[in-house]
Order: structure tokens, then C-alpha cells, then sequence
């Protein structure tokens, strides 16, 4: 039985244990807070879950790819306003009404008291790195940041988002990224009194571009025009298709398929933030060989570009007690993610093909960034085409 207001369900949050943060910063200083970064900076208790994290991602970070523990926004990004000091959180609170607050008995209270002022913004998001858990850390990762742009922006997306995928934002994989942005801050010196523009390392979040894709041709076959009258009575033999009558297939798929041309054609000439995630690095590499679905040339690359990929997607994905056996079935993994199941080494490939992963990789025998991290974004997005990789289910959750 549980403990009233101790472990009883209305007193308890379901959660896993917090592996690490996230830090946009360098450590402090005596001075007071580091340099602002430009990657993440991942700290934890346990050495281990560094190394883990490290092995996959390195020690500068520029992108992640990650999961939300929570079906909701307000659940993996709450956003408060605080006051600290040397001994612990004075209070939270919304901006005009404390959640929490510490008495001068020197227990921390939670009947609503107006905010006493002194309070300086905060988001925190809790994402799950599936990396971790495949190395044996089961739990959750947090980023704070004290930036309003970060978590005006992050809020934005991940509401969009919510509202797309029906309310559960679980089973969308994101890309958390550092992208520098010029912002107004309150000048200094010269400029007291007045706005200045400085650039600034932000976070932004965003959902796959193959989950966004599937979500605008859902969105644009569901919002076919059916014709009304003047009185709003629906016209004509338009069907809904959950029902029993029959409508028209032919249409909702090519509906889709014209969905998946518009924002083909939407990326042609966009500049694509790198690291891109699994689904960009993919078509980019299918594109620059000329690979096709269908019909595969018959030539093959010869044996010293085919080790040359090996060598470098090997180096690129290897992590720590990795033996021989289980990196080439790592890469073979990964290759035919990109190019198919018909490619069973980097022998198969065609000279294109090796070409491009060469290239993109940086043309020597060395990885670099970002084609670094986008590999593992690869490796990881292979892993959960195969079935390998799965994420937390429902009841895990609750």
C-alpha cells in the first residue's frame, strides 16, 4: 500500500532516474558563469555515463538526436521563474503566484503565495538519448537553459508538434541542436541604456524531416475541400473514410505522393543546417550516387575505395569494447540503411555510391564533423529501421 503523501500516486511523479545535464556553458569560473559554447556540454555523476556519452557523441556535441520521455510539452520542457542562493531554491513560481517556496520554518511550502520578486527564468527539458540506454543507462537527460529565446522557441515546436502527432509527442524523434543567432540584449559601456545585436549560441529543437513529411501528406490528404452550399449541407459524393463506403484510394495516394514532391522540392536549395539528421544525410548520399530503388549499376568500386568507406564509417560509429565482428555488422547495418539491402559490404557498392559516403565523410581516411555525428545518426536511425533499437512503451511510461 502506498505511504500517504509520501510514494500515493497524487504525490509521486512517474519519472526515470537523471543521468546527466546537458550545459551550454563552459564550467564556471571565479569570475562567475563560463563562456557561452557553441556545442553541449555533458556532465554527470557517473563516470561511466560520461564515457558512454563521449563515445557516441564526443566531447563537443553539435547536434544530438533524441526522444521525449513525456506525452506533453508542459511535461518534458516546464518552463518557471526561480530564486537561488547559496542554500537551495528560495522559490518557483509562474510569474505572479509561487508553486513552491521555503518558509522561514525551513520547509518548503506549496499553498499559493503572490512571487515576492527576485525571480529569474529557467526551462529545463528532459530528453532520452537512445545511445545511453543501448550502452545500459536507462533514465533521462536534462537541458536547462536560462535563455528566453531558447524557450520561447522550444515551446513553439514542441507544441506544433504535440498538435501533429495527435497529442504524444513519445514516438517522434527530435534533433537538438546548438545554431548560432544575432539577438537584441541589453547594451553595455557605450551602449547602456540601449539594445545591441550579439550573437548567440541558442537551442533549437526539431522533429525528423521524415516524420514532418509524413505528417504534411496526412494533413494535406485530410484537408481535401469537400463543396458546401450556401446553407453549409456537404455536396456531392465525397466519403469519410472511416467509414464503411468506399472513397476514392487512387486520390488519397496520389495526394501523398504529390505531398512528398512539394517538400522535395521545398528542400532543393534550402540550406540545410549540418549536422543534418539521419533522413537529410540519407537522401543527400542517395541523390549524389544517383541511386535508384529499382534498377542498381552492375560496376562496382574497386577494393581501395571500398576499404577507404569501410575504414571511415567503422571510425565513425565504433564505440568503446566494439570488436571487429560487431563493427562490421554495424556498418553493414548502416549501408544498407543508405543503399539498400542489396549491399551487403562497401564492396557492393557502386563507384558513385562510395564516392559520395567518401566525400561526405571528409575524402580521407580521418571522419570529420559533421559528417561525424551524422553517421551515428545514421547507425542509430538504421538501428530502429531494423527493429533493433526500440523505444519505451506506454506502460513504461506511466
Amino acid at each position: 500500500m502506498p505511504i500517504k503523501n509520501l510514494t500515493d500516486r497524487e504525490s509521486v511523479t512517474p519519472r526515470f532516474r537523471t543521468l546527466g545535464k546537458l550545459r551550454k556553458g563552459g564550467e564556471k569560473t571565479a569570475k562567475g558563469y563560463g563562456p557561452d559554447l557553441d556545442h553541449f556540454r555533458f556532465t554527470s555523476d557517473d563516470a561511466g555515463i560520461v564515457d558512454a556519452f563521449i563515445e557516441v557523441y564526443g566531447e563537443e556535441p553539435h547536434a544530438l538526436s533524441v526522444y521525449l520521455p513525456h506525452p506533453a510539452t508542459e511535461q518534458n520542457f516546464p518552463t518557471w521563474k526561480e530564486a537561488w542562493t547559496a542554500g537551495g531554491l528560495q522559490h518557483r513560481c509562474d510569474g505572479e503566484t509561487c508553486t513552491i517556496w521555503l518558509g522561514q520554518d525551513g520547509k518548503y511550502h506549496r499553498d499559493p503565495k503572490p512571487c515576492p520578486g527576485g525571480c529569474d527564468e529557467v526551462g529545463r527539458l528532459e530528453v532520452i538519448i537512445p545511445e545511453l540506454i543501448a550502452a545500459g543507462y536507462v533514465g533521462t537527460v536534462t537541458m536547462e537553459t536560462h535563455s528566453l529565446n531558447d524557450m520561447v522557441a522550444i515551446t513553439q515546436v514542441l507544441l506544433k508538434t504535440e498538435e501533429l502527432s495527435g497529442g504524444d509527442l513519445r514516438r517522434v524523434q527530435f534533433t537538438l541542436r546548438r545554431v548560432p543567432e544575432r539577438i537584441s540584449v541589453p547594451g553595455w559601456g557605450a551602449n547602456t541604456g540601449k539594445r545591441q545585436r550579439v550573437e548567440k549560441w541558442l537551442v533549437k529543437i526539431e522533429p525528423a524531416v521524415d516524420w514532418t513529411q509524413a505528417q504534411m501528406a496526412l494533413s494535406r490528404a485530410d484537408e481535401r475541400p469537400a463543396l458546401t452550399d450556401s446553407h453549409g449541407a456537404i455536396e456531392g459524393d465525397y466519403t469519410d473514410p472511416s467509414d464503411d463506403s468506399p472513397f476514392d484510394e487512387s486520390q488519397l495516394t496520389t495526394d501523398i505522393a504529390h505531398a512528398g514532391e512539394v517538400a522535395a522540392q521545398a528542400k532543393v536549395g534550402a540550406k540545410i543546417e549540418r549536422p543534418a539528421d539521419a533522413e537529410t544525410v540519407r537522401g543527400w548520399l542517395r541523390k549524389k550516387a544517383a541511386w535508384s530503388n529499382t534498377e542498381r549499376a552492375e560496376a562496382r568500386c574497386d577494393g581501395k575505395k571500398a576499404q577507404q568507406v569501410a575504414a571511415l564509417l567503422g571510425k565513425a560509429i565504433s564505440w568503446d569494447g566494439a570488436d571487429e565482428i560487431e563493427l562490421r555488422k554495424a556498418r553493414l547495418l548502416t549501408y544498407q540503411y543508405i543503399f539498400g539491402e542489396e549491399v551487403q559490404s562497401s564492396h557492393d557498392m557502386t563507384p558513385k555510391e562510395a564516392a559520395a559516403v567518401i566525400q561526405w565523410m571528409g575524402g580521407g581516411y580521418e571522419p570529420t564533423e559533421p559528417a561525424l555525428s551524422e553517421a551515428r545518426f545514421l547507425y542509430h536511425a538504421a538501428q530502429i529501421d531494423a527493429g533493433q533499437l526500440e523505444m519505451f512503451n506506454e506502460e513504461a511510461q506511466a
